[in-house]
């Protein structure tokens, strides 16, 4: 991603650079793969992509007093329905061939949403977000980045403000989707559910031992064996241990800056 198209925001631009991946990667497998496999693949990852970044993005332009929101979430919509209808058009009504006329067109789409969508629009919240930032907003240290493109993390913590804390982190991470949840209940529905979790990360402050049993006794195989990371609130020390007997993949602090959280993620999963 050219400098050109960077909102100055880290969670924004991680986003953005995440949608050039997919164009990308596009235009460099449609030669060799066929185009039904490609445009199914590079649809359903814009559409993933969409409903995850339109929500953080209007979090954020609410969080930094961006003045045009609805506007915007009008154009997000717009994008989401365009993607939708090219979806039905090819793949449910096949009222359109998939030749190479299609891999054209698709092609086109997502030229223009880079030109219409992020160099017309979402450059208009360069501002405010930058703004927000000088003045104690969400900058941080630098985070390592996951190489993967298409990873999936689900976040499970009672508490909201460390559970938006650690999103925010696995975001700027590189990870494409992070899932959210409160509780054991909807922790399992969420590692049961689509789109499956590549790994979790859980708050000690819930009662995580009770969380793990209930993951690694489960009968789905590829859930039983997800990878758990134990973030640990500081008067939680002792967890640490607990969470190597529970057979979990490693612990960090919670009160550890973004830098050093996205470097313990990256050890316990290596």
């Amino acid at each position: 991603m050219t400098e050109d198209l960077r909102i100055g925001h880290p969670i924004i631009d991680t986003d953005h650079q995440r949608l050039f991946d997919i164009i990308n990667n596009f235009n460099t497998l449609s030669v060799s793969l066929s185009n039904e496999t490609r445009m199914h693949e590079t649809l359903k990852a814009l559409y993933r992509y969409g409903e995850e970044h339109f929500q953080r993005e209007q979090k954020i332009q609410i969080d930094c007093g961006y003045p045009y929101c609805s506007t915007h979430a009008a154009e997000h919509k717009k994008l989401s329905d365009e993607i939708a209808g090219i979806a039905t058009d090819f793949f449910i009504k096949k009222s359109k061939p998939l030749d190479r006329d299609a891999i054209k067109f698709l092609n086109q789409f997502l030229e223009d949403w880079i030109i219409r969508h992020v160099k017309k629009v979402d450059m208009t919240m360069e501002h405010y977000v930058v703004t927000t930032m000088s003045s104690g907003g969400d900058g941080g240290s630098a985070v390592e980045r996951f190489a993967s493109l298409d990873m999936v993390a689900l976040v499970v913590d009672a508490g909201a403000a460390s559970r938006d804390m650690l999103c925010r982190t696995l975001i700027r991470m590189g990870v494409t989707i992070v899932l959210e949840a409160d509780g054991i209940v909807d922790g399992m529905k969420k590692c049961m559910g689509d789109p499956a979790p590549d790994f979790l990360v859980i708050g000690s402050g819930l009662e995580f031992q009770k969380f793990i049993g209930t993951l690694r006794s489960t009968q789905a195989a590829y859930v039983a064996a997800l990878p758990a990371i134990l973030a640990i609130d500081p008067a939680d020390r002792v967890a640490e241990d607990v969470a190597a007997a529970c057979g979990m993949q490693g612990a960090f602090l919670k009160t550890q800056t973004a830098q050093e959280i996205s470097q313990a993620i990256r050890r316990c999963l290596a």
